[in-house]
């Protein structure tokens, strides 16, 4: 699917959702993205996002792309196919953190460990 000014409001309108649910689980959300000539001349079907788990350890910072195409997302990291960790304090916090990507990506492979 080409990036157009279309997918870049439903990308904006998924992400403001994902950041009202994060922050409802006490996470905070930040991301950052290029202008839309620079997407589409740089990766064509991908948008880029980075967001926070607002814990005092800046190391949870992670970048993730989004690949419209699959509808589905990856860590930008040597080796982008290892899944990434994420910790949380509680069951009911990673669950709706769990959900609000499941539903901001349309799909999410989640594995407990």
């Amino acid at each position: 699917m080409p990036v157009t000014e279309e997918t870049i409001n439903d990308f904006n309108k998924r992400l403001r959702d994902l950041i009202v649910d994060a922050h409802k689980c006490n996470l905070q959300l930040n991301y950052e993205r290029s202008p839309l000539d620079d997407v589409v001349e740089a990766f064509e079907n991908e948008l880029w996002f980075s967001y926070d788990l607002d814990r005092e350890n800046a190391s949870n910072q992670r970048t993730v792309k989004v690949l419209w195409g699959s509808e589905s997302f990856r860590n930008q990291q040597e080796n982008p196919d290892e899944p990434s960790v994420y910790e949380f304090n509680t069951e009911e916090e990673a669950e709706a953190f769990r959900l609000a990507l499941s539903e901001a990506d349309g799909y999410v492979e989640w594995e407990e460990v």
